[in-house]
């Protein structure tokens, strides 16, 4: 399963720079500066208003913080179960 996703996700991310190579223009500014530009406008809107918040801004800090959580939860768990254990010790071994 994991082999297959990584085969799928590295397709999608190799297919996301295409239009970039179709829609972007270098226009020479002088002999030393180069401007990239976008020549289509309808590319130009997705790219600004989806590409660069959401791809490049919004989807990385979410799947940041949903891991910095999930981290949290299991780091906490981890901790209360250390105790139930150590409890569990505690207990069978008070001799009467």
């Amino acid at each position: 399963m994991a082999y297959r996703f990584l085969i799928i996700n590295t397709f999608i991310w190799a297919c996301f720079p295409l239009p970039h190579f179709l829609f972007f223009n270098l226009i020479p500014i002088n002999p030393k500066r180069v401007v990239c530009y976008i020549s289509e406008p309808a590319y130009s809107i997705y790219f600004a208003y989806f590409v660069n918040p959401v791809l490049y801004f919004a989807l990385p800090l979410i799947v940041f913080i949903s891991l910095a959580i999930k981290t949290y939860r299991n780091l906490r768990l981890m901790n209360i179960n250390r105790r139930i254990k150590r409890l569990e010790r505690e207990m069978t071994s008070v001799r009467f």
